[in-house]
């Protein structure tokens, strides 16, 4: 496993984080054969898996379900800990106390004293706006609740809004194959802030798998562009996942990829596809005849499949 610097925090982390929706709530496809999360014994394994392969970072939320306490209990199992990432909900409207609260019982199911990055979820302007809420992170940044403040966003915008906050130390964006919205300004415009990402929606929800082919109809736009990047591969379906995963780490900015796994087996096979290594770069040059730039590149539209 490589490591990288997450932006000017001083933390060095694996390039692939672990992340915990899947194993805390139902997701993906509704129907699909992988959509119901794993038994609580099997969600916990895959945790522990995860670290003996040399993944020392895990991204988890107050809104994943059971994630935090079933990486509580995985940590309380394991030897070193690793680098913890959680979000909190924050709005416009939301209040210092409801801040508190979260951050309170986020700490409570991780079985920890101090959280390593803090990340606002769904981060907005609106959010970012709210001067009391954003007080009362700052506080908990002082108390010792949180190492770094953070934010996980959606739309390039938001990106680079968040990116020019200082006191907002890391990023997450979505980013992809298909969905290379954020290479052009907003990764080049974290690293000159000296600011960390972590990058998800690698997989873009299974359909960068070789689950293709089950990928929705109303995808299907999507199911081609991606048969397009394997062509210029010269590859199969059954290696789409490794294209995909190490596409992210082809670009310098990324600090690290969230993969969410269902299985200690997906672990083992993601962390593999990293050591390959980023895509040769006479194939990264070819991106822009893969790329997808219309709205259906974003979960966020795929209304009724998710």
């Amino acid at each position: 496993m490589r490591y990288r610097s997450l932006g000017n925090t001083g933390l060095k982390v694996s390039e692939i984080t672990l992340g915990t929706v899947e194993l805390g709530m139902d997701y993906g496809f509704k129907g699909g054969a992988h959509f119901a999360k794993p038994d609580r014994a099997d969600c916990v394994r895959v945790v522990l898996r995860a670290l003996e392969r040399g993944i020392n970072c895990i991204d988890t939320a107050r809104a994943y379900g059971e994630a935090e306490s079933v990486v509580g209990q995985a940590l309380r199992q394991a030897g070193e800990r690793p680098v913890v990432c959680t979000k909190l909900a924050l709005t416009g409207d939301t209040r210092p106390a409801d801040v508190h609260a979260s951050i309170d019982a986020s700490l409570r199911e991780l079985g920890l004293a101090e959280v390593d990055v803090l990340q606002i979820h769904s981060a907005t302007a609106a959010s970012l706006a709210n001067e009391d809420a954003i007080g009362a992170l700052m506080d908990a940044q002082r108390s010792g609740k949180a190492r770094f403040v953070a934010a996980s966003v959606y739309t390039e915008a938001e990106a680079l809004a968040a990116a020019d906050r200082g006191w907002l130390r890391s990023i997450q964006v979505p980013f992809n194959m298909l969905d290379q919205t954020m290479a052009d300004r907003v990764l080049p415009a974290a690293a000159a802030a000296g600011s960390g990402v972590l990058v998800r929606s690698a997989f873009l929800r299974g359909v960068l798998t070789p689950n293709l082919d089950a990928t929705p109809a109303p995808l299907a736009p999507l199911r081609d562009a991606a048969r397009r990047a394997l062509a210029i591969h010269g590859a199969g379906v059954d290696g789409l996942a490794s294209l995909a995963l190490r596409f992210c780490l082809s670009f310098p900015a990324v600090s690290s990829v969230i993969v969410g796994v269902r299985s200690t087996a997906e672990v083992d096979a993601n962390v593999d596809a990293a050591e390959a290594g980023p895509w040769p770069a006479e194939t990264l040059a070819r991106r822009g005849e893969f790329a997808v730039r219309e709205a259906i590149a974003s979960p966020a539209n795929w209304t009724g499949l998710i």
